[in-house]
């Protein structure tokens, strides 16, 4: 009884552990989503300034 107690927390805990990272990766992902989403907005927005001075030119 006293093994299988044991063993029991050992898994909980490893699932726990997992979950984390899982939720982890999943938001390092998310991140890097949202990152490369405004770094091409800015490139974006920078290459619409670039066309508006050029036609003031």
């Amino acid at each position: 009884m006293q093994t299988h107690t044991r063993q029991l927390r050992s898994f909980v805990q490893d699932y726990k552990q997992k979950q984390f990272a899982y939720i982890m990766l999943k938001t390092l992902v998310a991140y890097r989503k949202m990152m490369l989403l405004i770094q091409n907005t800015h490139e974006i927005m920078h290459q619409k300034k670039i066309v508006k001075i050029m036609r003031h030119a």
